[in-house]
């Protein structure tokens, strides 16, 4: 089974028909692709923040991926049979560029206050994120897909 890792290729945050691609791949082959966390790797620990004047995009890819035989205006179908963190954790974050993404405006700013700028690490169980606060639980169960039907863990 062939390995595309972003250790190897690099990682981008869009994709172009202009750009070689960093893998061929036959039809039907099974493959493995590996890739860094929506935030670029830049978070680990609680007291890690999401510096976007480093590495400014989020949800990093790696490609593109050509499929032999694949022609220009073609369909091609692709079954994602599992999707798994590398380092079985994941962070939650609220940043300025947050705020801003959901109220367009940084309207706190206007009202003399803001968001606790706060990481939470959230370490992956299996299928289950367990969201711990005090003696409160809350379990977030992952969706995945398998031959094309959704599932609930």
């Amino acid at each position: 089974m062939k390995r595309i890792s972003f250790k190897h290729t690099g990682l981008k945050y869009t994709l172009s028909p202009y750009e070689k691609p960093v893998a061929y791949v036959e039809p039907e082959e099974l493959i493995v692709v590996e890739v860094e966390d929506a935030s670029s790797g830049q978070i680990r620990k609680p007291d890690d923040i999401r510096d976007r004047s480093k590495i400014p995009f989020g949800n990093p890819l790696v490609g593109p991926i050509y499929v032999e035989g694949a022609k220009p205006g073609g369909s091609i179908i692709v079954t994602i049979e599992s999707i798994r963190s590398t380092i079985a954790q994941g962070a939650i974050y609220f940043s300025e560029f947050t705020e801003r993404y959901l109220t367009e405006v940084p309207i706190l700013r206007f009202m003399r206050t803001a968001f606790p700028y706060r990481t939470k690490i959230c370490k992956i169980e299996g299928d289950t994120v367990p969201l711990r606060r005090d003696k409160a639980s809350l379990q977030a169960h992952g969706r995945y897909y398998r031959n094309g039907t959704s599932s609930r863990g």
